[in-house]
């Protein structure tokens, strides 16, 4: 996603003209991945955008429409609670049986709570990442995850293939040995790395608060179908 941004809220409104603007051009599947990105290429917006942007861009396309097929879930954190979910840990029993509340759904990141590199070796704040679980068939598994970042100036993390344990940093959960399956925009610097891991980290506690029915509560005003607010 391309653009200077200041707040998740504005990484929000583009994200959503852009997946309802997909959701409409593909139309309603079910459709697989590769049916996805084939009519996403039809479309000039989107066919320019794949061309010029990649891999991130091919995990963003089908993200976007997986987040417009589950109804536009927004989960909002607040920043003492998206602070606390940094520092929470869970037992490896209750991260391999994590499951996300929505197929698809949009994360918003408060400002300054994750940072990882521009193209220039300058800091970005991660504000958002659409996040999915999917049928991976390369590795055999039913759920895997997969993310991609918004960040306030472009940059695009991403992961794609993995477990929920392989979403934490591996002082956490040992060696798991991530290699192709792995994957970012750029070169991986310490700073992207350590940002890899609080985001996988933010994921798999996020989903795990869902479990807790005190920790969500319904937002003020709803503009999208369904939004929720941790």
């Amino acid at each position: 996603m391309l653009g200077n941004f200041r707040t998740p809220g504005e990484v929000r409104k583009l994200a959503l003209e852009m997946s309802a603007l997909l959701f409409d051009h593909c139309g309603e599947g079910p459709f697989g991945d590769e049916q996805v990105l084939d009519k996403a290429r039809q479309h000039q917006l989107f066919g320019e955008f794949l061309e010029l942007s990649g891999g991130p861009g091919q995990l963003q396309t089908i993200a976007q429409y997986r987040w417009a097929e589950s109804g536009f879930p927004v989960v909002s954190l607040g920043e003492k609670f998206a602070a606390a979910l940094l520092v929470t840990s869970a037992s490896l029993e209750a991260v391999q049986a994590v499951m996300p509340p929505f197929p698809a759904f949009f994360l918003e990141v408060p400002v300054g709570l994750i940072r990882c590199r521009d193209h220039e070796g300058k800091p970005d704040d991660v504000l958002a990442a659409y996040v999915m679980r999917y049928h991976h068939r390369g590795r055999g598994l039913d759920n895997a995850w997969a993310y991609c970042t918004c960040s306030a100036k472009g940059t695009a993390l991403y992961r794609f293939g993995c477990t929920s344990e392989e979403l934490l940093p591996p002082e956490l959960v040992g060696d798991l040995s991530i290699d192709a399956f792995d994957a970012f925009a750029g070169e991986l610097t310490g700073v992207d790395e350590r940002a890899m891991a609080m985001m996988g980290r933010l994921i798999v506690n996020t989903c795990l608060a869902f479990s807790d029915p005190t920790n969500v509560r319904p937002p003020k005003e709803t503009r999208v179908r369904h939004r929720l607010s941790l």
